[in-house]
């Protein structure tokens, strides 16, 4: 992925494969992968703009392309911490898989919730 920042705004461009989406369970991942149209759609796109805050972090909107549909966060922030030769960047988001036409999946035939946490920690090289 890309981030270019300017003015007090960064741009955000990434693309995750959804076969990157691993868990313990190999079964599971088929599952996901089929409900998900890996298949047809086998790239998650994260784009956005995010506005630089007074206390260094970001703010902002994300778009989200996943499973042949696309979803806007509108209030997305982003913690930074600054090192000599890169930035760390990390936040939290929920996503509802509804809005993505996923239907929420059942355990032992009771459906889970439909918002699903994200956790992320990216590492941005200068360059």
């Amino acid at each position: 992925g890309q981030a270019t920042c300017a003015g007090g705004v960064c741009m955000l461009a990434l693309s995750v494969p959804v076969a990157s989406f691993v868990t313990r369970d190999p079964d599971r991942d088929r599952d996901m992968r089929a409900v998900t149209r890996a298949a047809q759609h086998p790239m998650v796109q994260v784009g956005g703009a995010l506005r630089q805050q007074a206390d260094e972090s970001l703010a902002g909107v994300l778009r989200i392309d996943f499973a042949g549909a696309t979803v806007e966060l509108p209030d997305v922030r982003v913690r930074l911490a600054h090192h000599w030769r890169s930035v760390e960047a990390a936040g939290r988001f929920d996503v509802s898989l509804r809005a993505f036409d996923i239907p929420p999946p059942a355990l032992l035939g009771i459906p889970v919730e439909d918002a699903v946490s994200i956790e992320f920690q990216l590492t941005l090289r200068r360059g």
